[in-house]
């Protein structure tokens, strides 16, 4: 109860001098205005003044006195205020009139004050309070100031009269700035001592009074108790200042003995701070020295874990000192070796509770100590309930750490001496289920969740957590619901338990984030910030390690950082090494002390943070890895997938490890398959994104299987897809996936073996889809490459029923001609089937006036048969080289032109006159300038354009008579060429060779300069020209190149370009089995192909890289040329290159050394 004494103390006038009047300064002023001449009057009852003024001068004129002498504008607040307010009282009641405390809460944080003016307040305004019980300036109409004032207040604010004696009930009192003669306050606390006599609370006046002995009798017999701080301020002869001073005192002394709220605990700090540099280093020269200090810090390490509050999850700036805690000196093998048994095993305790507590790693040294102690049939100084906590935390660091040898060892221990720990069993089991989880064995997990029981609500969560896994997620969120309602009715129990209030946090953000619809209700989470237990700070930290991981993953990627000053840069390789513990051990920790799952339901809980941490780690050889990047992806094209299984990352890893991966994704898909989709507890979505994420890691990873396992994979896929359970239209491109990539992984020679199965594999319209998006996106096998058939009836008849299927206004006539056109094109297929393909494609009764519509591109019909297939020809030339026609400068029907004129053996060319046309046409083209296109429309017209390039290289600009190549054809292709960009154009420009030396000189510069490009495309495009100018010189069409410039691709190649490196090698290849290259540059490649390949090796190249588009192409390209060169001019080194080669993780390495065709440009 706050009186006018402590405004005059903590206050400040505006002039500086002025103080607020207390009731002996207003009642002077009352009386000098009533009576100046009678000397007395200042002294009598200010009550009795005050009525008698206002009777004499009324009562504005009394309101105005009293405004006038508080001069509440012009006081400011002081220290004082804000020192008051910081302390946590239940209320604050005052009879001051000025707006002194209502204006210094509103400047204070650290406690939300509620201010009640009038008593209607009362019933809005919750505790802690301040109640202006007389009146405020400003605010009221009345003030509390005379006799009738009091004597009516009874019955006139009857509602303050009973908040103030229910105050008095419930509370102590302290009464400061107050004298305690407050006729309400002596009403009050009278009727509070008559009623409830010596149980009454007790009063303290604050003050410094300097009370003689028999006023403090009196006040103790009216249950006050002074607190006179008189002698502590006796020698300051200031009233006004003694009064402040003694105000301080008492608020400081207040602060100090304030109790330590239980969520304000912090470990002791240990470090010894006046030890000396000798001293610090004697402690650990002599371990028994390091020994005796850390033994006498026993009983502190004790005491501070005795007296943790509890908290499910400690929060992040504890974990920081619990980590540190013990550090004067930090513990080593020989320290604790010094120590005596039983403060060995009490010190391993201390640190395995704050290791596990802080989630802090353990290192295998000290792992190796905790081991000697925990084991309970071993007796060592601590308490077997001790001992099997810390076998508890081993058995989580080997599950962990996935060594399930060791934590079935520990889980032993645990199980015959639960009977000391009864949660252990619980915890075991959990354990248990996630270990199993971590190892992608769902099968293993079902039987284990009934175990995962116990007193404590957060077992009903940890339940929760694996039958999300479990996708079970109706189950698990009643578990949440459940656990949620217990946790409330303890917290009513409990009110003040941070063990509870921590629990009760987080089972209420799992259940607000369980389900969307409760997403709209209010959460307050100002209670669990104060006990330091709000979910979100934890998810915060976890958050901003993430970043900064990333940020010195980021660091080290990208080492060299350039500097302003020219020539200086910083090398930050070895910079931003963590310091603290990986942040995935801290979200595995965080994981387990709660049991969050990764989801729930559609709501990410960890896989996006866990997601970050695995792409701002660098690549590894880690189980672990796999299984989280396969757990937490959510998708098929997640980017974690495409990251962690990209192709220069599978080449990466170990070969056993990645074997062992595939048998557990196949063990998952058959859990999986094993339930229906519809089945899985109202979860299909759920379940068919996961089936999708595990069908697509497994057909990545075949690439690092043997040929076996391929074949066995690919048998898996169309198992899948033949299950009517997998139904599931999202699940057909993850599917087909896995059946096209391990095709691929499989040699040309045993592919054949498996054509039946392709061919056999059920069509769209076979599998009765009414449904458009599962037609277009069901998987459709092909074989590229075929040359040998093994005859039988079942492939035989599955021909015919694919002749069948691929007649004019079948569904699956786009689908069955791609399969069967690698049939046609390694003349596998009778003369019969030839030509029930021919009448199936182009009709019985077919009068060759228009092309039939395949759903193929056009070119496709110069490879199929054709009842008459020199009419067929003529009708196709005739529409592919119509200029006329409005598709022709379409991408698509570029493509064609470009196919039929590619075709090795009988390429389909425009005749001379048609080639002028298509030239003009083309040439003369040039895009409208948007300046709103966007980038899917800019990237479409740059695949026009280089449609074009391709269209004048390979189809137009030969099939031009030598007459039409002239000076003014050549300028229109330059200019186009060069305005455009067109490096798919360079072909072209050698069949204009023979018009001079000037021409020959300009293309010579090109072509150089398109080998030095910064481009890919642009390096093998000039490449590409280079070869073609060969080619038309050895046939005497133009003057042959000069040899300088083979000799600058060779040159290129030595110095390890890596732009378009993997052409270079196309091309030298081609130029080795065509014509051959001079002794010389045979001699140049002979000594750099092998440093190539070893350059680019997996393990130097950056998966997220354009290197990692090439790397592969470029070690196959260069096993053909070593190839091509042992022929020729054969070496140590070249042979070492292509027996590495044939052990290369990527099958089409592998496969170039069999097969050169396979290596690519």
């Amino acid at each position: 109860m706050v009186g006018a004494g402590f405004s005059r103390a903590a206050s400040r006038h505006a002039d500086g001098v002025t103080k607020p009047p207390l009731w002996r300064d207003f009642a002077k002023s009352l009386a000098a205005q009533l009576d100046p001449s009678d000397s007395d009057l200042p002294f009598s009852d200010p009550l009795r003044l005050a009525e008698q003024y206002r009777s004499y001068f009324g009562d504005a004129a009394l309101h105005d006195l009293i405004r006038a002498q508080i001069h509440d504008g012009a006081l400011h607040i002081g220290s004082l205020h804000e020192d008051l307010l910081r302390l946590p009282w239940s209320e604050v009641l005052t009879t001051n009139w000025d707006t002194l405390l209502e204006r210094a809460s509103e400047s204070l944080h650290e406690r939300a004050y509620s201010v009640v003016s009038r008593e209607s307040d009362l019933a809005r305004m919750r505790s802690p309070r301040i109640v202006k019980l007389h009146g405020t300036i400003g605010v009221t109409d009345q003030y509390i100031v005379a006799q009738e004032d009091y004597r009516r207040y009874p019955e006139k604010y009857a509602a303050f009269v009973n908040f103030a004696r229910q105050v008095f009930i419930e509370n102590e009192l302290c009464l400061l700035g107050f004298s305690g003669d407050d006729p309400n306050f002596i009403q009050w606390a009278g009727w509070v001592r008559d009623r409830l006599g010596n149980l009454a609370r007790r009063i303290y006046l604050v003050g410094a009074f300097n009370l003689p002995a028999s006023a403090r009798r009196f006040l103790e017999s009216i249950n006050v108790a002074a607190i006179d701080l008189w002698d502590a301020v006796a020698e300051i002869d200031d009233h006004n200042l003694k009064h402040q001073r003694a105000t301080e005192l008492f608020l400081q002394a207040l602060q100090r003995h304030k109790p330590k709220e239980e969520y304000e605990w912090t470990p002791t700090r240990l470090k010894r701070q006046h030890a000396g540099n000798d001293e610090n280093v004697r402690m650990y020269k002599e371990p028994a020295f390091g020994a005796l200090l850390l033994k006498g810090h026993l009983e502190t390490l004790a005491r501070d874990r005795e007296t943790y509050p509890g908290w499910l999850t400690c929060p992040p700036d504890i974990r920081w000192l619990l980590k540190s805690q013990i550090s004067s000196p930090f513990p080593n093998v020989d320290i604790i070796a010094s120590l005596d048994g039983a403060s060995r095993a009490t010190l391993l305790y201390e640190i395995a509770w704050r290791h596990d507590t802080a989630w802090e790693p353990v290192p295998p040294w000290l792992r190796k100590e905790f081991n000697a102690v925990a084991d309970p049939a071993l007796p060592c100084g601590i308490s077997k309930r001790q001992q099997l906590e810390m076998a508890l935390f081993l058995a989580k660091l080997a599950r962990r750490d996935n060594d399930s040898v060791e934590f079935e060892k520990w889980a032993a221990v645990i199980s015959e001496h639960a009977i000391h720990f009864p949660d252990s069993r619980a915890e075991i089991a959990y354990q248990r289920a996630v270990l199993a989880l971590e190892r992608l064995d769902y099968a293993s997990v079902p039987s284990l969740v009934d175990a995962i029981r116990g007193e404590d609500p957060v077992w009903k969560l940890k339940r929760a957590s694996i039958l999300c896994e479990l996708l079970q997620y109706e189950e698990g969120d009643r578990l949440i619901s459940n656990a949620y309602k217990q946790l409330l009715e303890q917290s009513r129990q409990a009110p003040n338990s941070v063990r509870v209030r921590s629990r009760l946090a987080w089972a209420r953000w799992l259940f607000v984030n369980s389900d969307r619809s409760r997403r709209d209700q209010r959460v307050d989470g100002s209670v669990g910030k104060e006990w330091r237990c709000d979910p979100i700070d934890q998810f915060d930290h976890v958050n901003d390690e993430i970043a900064g991981q990333r940020e010195r993953f980021l660091k080290r990627a990208y080492s060299v950082e350039p500097l302003f000053p020219t020539g200086h840069y910083q090398d930050n390789a070895s910079d931003g090494a963590d310091v603290d513990a990986p942040t995935s051990y801290v979200l595995t920790c965080l994981a387990d002390a709660v049991g969050l799952p990764l989801r729930l339901k559609d709501v990410d809980i960890l896989a996006r943070d866990v997601r970050g941490i695995i792409t701002s780690t660098p690549s590894s050889n880690s189980m672990s890895r796999f299984v989280m990047a396969i757990r937490s992806a959510g998708s098929d094209s997640n980017e974690v997938v495409k990251q962690v299984f990209s192709r220069i990352a599978l080449a990466r890893y170990e070969r056993e490890t990645v074997e062992d991966l595939a048998t557990r994704i196949e063990a998952a898909i058959g859990f999986w398959r094993s339930r229906t989709i519809s089945g899985l507890h109202g979860s299909p979505s759920q379940a068919s994104r996961l089936l999708r994420v595990l069908m697509e890691v497994l057909a990545r990873i075949t690439v690092r299987l043997p040929v076996s396992r391929a074949v066995d994979t690919f048998r898996l896929g169309l198992s899948l897809a033949n299950d009517p359970s997998l139904r599931d239209f999202p699940l057909f491109e993850a599917m087909g996936h896995l059946l096209e990539y391990p095709l691929k992984c499989i040699p040309e020679e045993q592919r054949g073996e498996l054509l039946v199965d392709v061919l056999s594999f059920p069509l769209a319209n076979e599998m009765g889809f009414d449904d458009i998006r599962r037609d277009y996106r069901w998987p459709n096998p092909v074989i590229e490459d075929v040359f040998a058939r093994i005859p039988g009836p079942r492939l035989d008849a599955r021909i015919q029923e694919l002749i069948v299927h691929a007649r004019q206004g079948s569904p699956a006539q786009t689908a069955t001609l791609l399969r069967l056109l690698p049939l046609v094109q390694g003349g596998i297929l009778t003369s019969a089937e030839l030509k029930g393909l021919a009448s199936a494609v182009w009709g019985e009764d077919c009068d060759y006036q228009s092309l039939p519509d395949t759903g193929l591109f056009l070119n496709a019909l110069h490879v199929l048969p054709a009842p008459d297939k020199d009419a067929a020809t003529e009708v196709l030339a005739r529409t592919l080289f119509d200029v006329n026609a409005e598709p022709f400068l379409t991408r698509a029907h570029l493509l064609a032109v470009s196919g039929v004129a590619d075709r090795k053996g009988s390429p389909l060319l425009p005749t001379p006159e048609q080639a002028i046309a298509c030239f003009d046409r083309i040439v003369s083209w040039r895009p409208v300038v948007s300046h709103g296109s966007d980038d899917a429309e800019r990237r479409e017209q740059d695949s026009l354009i280089a449609a074009m390039g391709e269209v004048l290289t390979f189809s137009v600009v030969p099939a031009l008579s030598k007459e039409s190549r002239n000076h003014t054809r050549y300028e229109r292709l330059l200019s186009f060429q060069q305005e455009l960009y067109v490096s798919e154009a360079m072909g072209a420009f050698p069949y204009f060779c023979h018009l001079g030396d000037d021409v020959i000189e300009e293309i010579e510069s090109r072509i150089v300069k398109g080998l030095q490009a910064r481009e890919s495309s642009a390096v093998g495009w000039a490449a590409h020209a280079l070869h073609t100018w060969r080619g038309l010189a050895a046939s005497g069409s133009v003057p042959a190149p000069h040899e300088r410039l083979v000799a600058r691709m060779v040159y290129l190649i030595e110095a390890g370009k890596e732009v378009g490196l993997h052409s270079l090698l196309w091309y030298v290849h081609e130029m080795l089995n065509v014509g051959g290259l001079p002794d010389s540059l045979i001699e140049v490649l002979g000594e750099s192909i092998a440093h190539i390949f070893d350059e680019a090796d997996y393990a130097n190249v950056d998966p997220a890289g354009q290197e990692a588009v090439t790397a592969p192409i470029v070690r196959c390209n260069c096993a053909t040329v070593a190839g091509d060169l042992m022929a020729v001019s054969p070496s140590d080194a070249l042979s070492r290159l292509i027996d590495k080669a044939k052990q290369d993780p990527l099958p089409e390495v592998r496969f170039a050394v069999l097969n050169p065709s396979l290596a690519g440009n």
